[in-house]
Protein backbone atom coordinates (compact mmCIF):
# COMPACT_ATOMS: atom_id res chain seq x y z
CA UNK A 1 0.00 0.00 0.00
CA UNK A 2 1.39 3.54 -0.70
CA UNK A 3 2.06 5.65 1.91
CA UNK A 4 -0.59 8.53 0.57
CA UNK A 5 -3.16 5.31 0.50
CA UNK A 6 -2.45 4.35 4.32
CA UNK A 7 -2.94 7.96 5.38
CA UNK A 8 -5.79 8.43 3.53
CA UNK A 9 -7.24 5.31 5.59
CA UNK A 10 -6.88 7.68 8.49
CA UNK A 11 -7.87 10.97 7.18
CA UNK A 12 -10.47 10.48 3.98
CA UNK A 13 -10.42 14.03 3.32
CA UNK A 14 -6.68 13.64 1.88
CA UNK A 15 -6.83 14.31 -1.83
CA UNK A 16 -3.80 13.53 -4.17
CA UNK A 17 -4.76 16.04 -6.67
CA UNK A 18 -4.66 19.94 -5.94
CA UNK A 19 -5.84 23.12 -7.46
CA UNK A 20 -2.30 24.78 -8.44
CA UNK A 21 -4.32 27.98 -8.34
CA UNK A 22 -5.27 28.29 -11.68
CA UNK A 23 -7.95 26.23 -11.90
CA UNK A 24 -5.63 22.86 -12.81
CA UNK A 25 -5.81 19.92 -10.78
CA UNK A 26 -2.20 18.76 -10.13
CA UNK A 27 -1.45 15.24 -8.71
CA UNK A 28 0.94 15.50 -5.52
CA UNK A 29 3.44 12.34 -4.85
CA UNK A 30 3.94 10.57 -1.95
CA UNK A 31 6.01 12.88 -0.26
CA UNK A 32 3.37 15.66 0.63
CA UNK A 33 -0.15 15.60 2.28
CA UNK A 34 -2.79 17.55 0.95
CA UNK A 35 -5.41 18.62 3.25
CA UNK A 36 -8.23 21.20 2.36
CA UNK A 37 -10.13 21.47 5.23
CA UNK A 38 -7.11 22.01 7.17
CA UNK A 39 -6.86 25.51 9.17
CA UNK A 40 -5.19 27.12 12.14
CA UNK A 41 -7.33 29.42 14.34
CA UNK A 42 -7.13 31.85 17.34
CA UNK A 43 -7.79 29.66 19.98
CA UNK A 44 -8.69 32.02 22.72
CA UNK A 45 -11.33 33.87 20.06
CA UNK A 46 -12.47 30.48 19.18
CA UNK A 47 -14.03 29.50 22.38
CA UNK A 48 -15.32 33.22 23.43
CA UNK A 49 -17.29 32.47 20.21
CA UNK A 50 -18.14 29.38 21.46
CA UNK A 51 -18.71 30.64 24.95
CA UNK A 52 -21.41 33.30 23.07
CA UNK A 53 -23.58 30.83 21.72
CA UNK A 54 -24.27 29.13 25.18
CA UNK A 55 -27.73 28.71 26.57
CA UNK A 56 -27.01 31.37 29.98
CA UNK A 57 -27.46 27.84 32.53
CA UNK A 58 -23.90 26.86 31.00
CA UNK A 59 -21.19 28.51 33.13
CA UNK A 60 -17.46 28.93 31.40
CA UNK A 61 -14.59 29.06 33.37
CA UNK A 62 -11.19 30.75 32.49
CA UNK A 63 -7.75 31.10 34.05
CA UNK A 64 -8.18 27.88 36.05
CA UNK A 65 -6.61 24.61 36.25
CA UNK A 66 -7.88 21.41 36.55
CA UNK A 67 -6.51 20.14 40.12
CA UNK A 68 -8.40 16.84 41.16
CA UNK A 69 -12.06 15.20 41.35
CA UNK A 70 -12.69 15.84 44.53
CA UNK A 71 -16.48 13.66 44.54
CA UNK A 72 -18.32 11.68 42.28
CA UNK A 73 -22.02 10.38 42.59
CA UNK A 74 -23.92 8.37 39.96
CA UNK A 75 -25.82 12.16 38.80
CA UNK A 76 -22.77 14.42 39.48
CA UNK A 77 -18.75 15.22 39.61
CA UNK A 78 -17.23 17.55 41.74
CA UNK A 79 -13.94 18.75 40.86
CA UNK A 80 -11.21 21.68 42.08
CA UNK A 81 -9.12 23.78 40.66
CA UNK A 82 -5.66 25.51 41.40
CA UNK A 83 -7.60 28.18 42.69
CA UNK A 84 -9.12 26.43 45.41
CA UNK A 85 -12.59 26.58 43.53
CA UNK A 86 -14.89 23.48 43.06
CA UNK A 87 -17.22 23.17 40.52
CA UNK A 88 -19.92 20.47 40.12
CA UNK A 89 -20.76 19.32 36.13
CA UNK A 90 -22.98 16.58 35.47
CA UNK A 91 -20.74 15.06 32.60
CA UNK A 92 -17.04 15.44 32.99
CA UNK A 93 -15.76 15.44 29.31
CA UNK A 94 -12.01 15.20 29.44
CA UNK A 95 -10.51 17.46 25.88
CA UNK A 96 -7.39 18.53 27.93
CA UNK A 97 -5.07 17.85 25.18
CA UNK A 98 -1.53 17.62 26.65
CA UNK A 99 -2.91 17.69 30.14
CA UNK A 100 -5.27 14.90 29.50
CA UNK A 101 -3.76 12.05 30.61
CA UNK A 102 -3.10 13.84 33.99
CA UNK A 103 -7.12 14.36 34.03
CA UNK A 104 -7.19 10.75 33.42
CA UNK A 105 -5.14 9.38 36.07
CA UNK A 106 -6.80 11.59 38.56
CA UNK A 107 -10.36 9.52 37.17
CA UNK A 108 -8.45 6.37 37.95
CA UNK A 109 -7.58 5.57 34.51
CA UNK A 110 -4.08 5.64 32.77
CA UNK A 111 -1.94 5.08 34.60
CA UNK A 112 0.05 2.52 32.27
CA UNK A 113 0.33 4.96 29.83
CA UNK A 114 3.25 7.53 29.42
CA UNK A 115 3.11 10.68 27.45
CA UNK A 116 5.75 11.65 25.14
CA UNK A 117 6.68 14.87 25.87
CA UNK A 118 8.01 16.95 22.64
CA UNK A 119 8.22 20.96 21.78
CA UNK A 120 8.30 22.51 18.93
CA UNK A 121 10.16 25.96 18.02
CA UNK A 122 8.46 27.49 14.53
CA UNK A 123 9.57 30.75 12.71
CA UNK A 124 7.19 32.97 11.71
CA UNK A 125 7.21 35.64 8.62
CA UNK A 126 7.50 39.18 9.79
CA UNK A 127 4.91 40.10 7.65
CA UNK A 128 1.05 38.43 7.11
CA UNK A 129 1.43 36.52 3.60
CA UNK A 130 -1.95 34.98 3.40
CA UNK A 131 -2.69 36.78 0.17
CA UNK A 132 0.25 34.71 -1.54
CA UNK A 133 -0.69 31.38 0.58
CA UNK A 134 -3.63 29.39 -0.15
CA UNK A 135 -3.38 25.83 1.45
CA UNK A 136 -1.63 23.89 4.14
CA UNK A 137 0.37 20.84 2.67
CA UNK A 138 2.58 18.10 4.77
CA UNK A 139 5.01 16.34 4.31
CA UNK A 140 3.74 12.60 5.05
CA UNK A 141 5.54 11.69 8.39
CA UNK A 142 8.55 9.27 7.77
CA UNK A 143 7.28 5.33 9.65
CA UNK A 144 8.36 5.92 13.37
CA UNK A 145 9.07 9.62 13.17
CA UNK A 146 7.83 10.96 16.65
CA UNK A 147 5.90 14.20 14.56
CA UNK A 148 4.84 15.07 10.98
CA UNK A 149 8.11 16.64 9.89
CA UNK A 150 8.95 20.58 8.96
CA UNK A 151 5.97 22.29 7.23
CA UNK A 152 4.01 25.49 6.70
CA UNK A 153 0.88 27.14 8.92
CA UNK A 154 -1.05 29.30 7.98
CA UNK A 155 -1.59 31.62 11.10
CA UNK A 156 -5.26 33.09 11.92
CA UNK A 157 -2.95 36.44 11.57
CA UNK A 158 -2.30 35.63 8.34
CA UNK A 159 1.49 35.10 8.85
CA UNK A 160 3.14 31.73 8.00
CA UNK A 161 5.04 29.73 10.65
CA UNK A 162 7.81 26.96 9.63
CA UNK A 163 8.90 24.35 11.72
CA UNK A 164 8.73 22.73 14.08
CA UNK A 165 12.00 21.82 15.39
CA UNK A 166 11.49 18.74 17.90
CA UNK A 167 13.36 18.85 21.00
CA UNK A 168 12.91 17.49 24.28
CA UNK A 169 10.51 18.54 26.62
CA UNK A 170 11.02 18.15 31.04
CA UNK A 171 7.17 19.40 31.42
CA UNK A 172 3.93 19.21 29.39
CA UNK A 173 4.63 22.87 28.84
CA UNK A 174 8.41 23.16 28.82
CA UNK A 175 8.08 26.08 26.54
CA UNK A 176 11.61 27.91 27.65
CA UNK A 177 14.53 26.78 29.24
CA UNK A 178 13.04 25.20 33.11
CA UNK A 179 9.36 26.83 32.66
CA UNK A 180 7.61 24.52 34.45
CA UNK A 181 10.07 21.70 35.16
CA UNK A 182 9.54 19.81 38.82
CA UNK A 183 11.97 16.88 39.75
CA UNK A 184 8.33 15.47 39.42
CA UNK A 185 7.95 16.04 35.74
CA UNK A 186 12.01 15.55 34.96
CA UNK A 187 11.90 12.27 36.01
CA UNK A 188 8.65 11.01 34.38
CA UNK A 189 9.98 12.70 30.84
CA UNK A 190 13.56 10.81 31.63
CA UNK A 191 11.67 7.39 32.37
CA UNK A 192 9.32 7.96 29.15
CA UNK A 193 12.46 8.46 26.97
CA UNK A 194 14.33 5.70 27.71
CA UNK A 195 11.11 3.29 27.36
CA UNK A 196 11.04 4.90 24.12
CA UNK A 197 15.14 4.63 23.18
CA UNK A 198 14.53 0.61 24.38
CA UNK A 199 11.76 0.36 22.47
CA UNK A 200 13.35 1.21 19.37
Amino acid sequence: MKRQDAIRHLEPTLQDRIDDGNGNLVEVNDDVIYSPTTASMDTVAGLRKVESMLPDKVETIFGQRFNKIESETDSSVTFSTDTGDKHECRFLINSAGQNALDIARSCGFGDSLMQFQMKGMYTMSETPIAKDYKMHVYPVPIPGAQNLGVHTTLAANGHVKVGPSVLPAFAAENYNGLENVTMGSFAEACRTYLTMIKSN
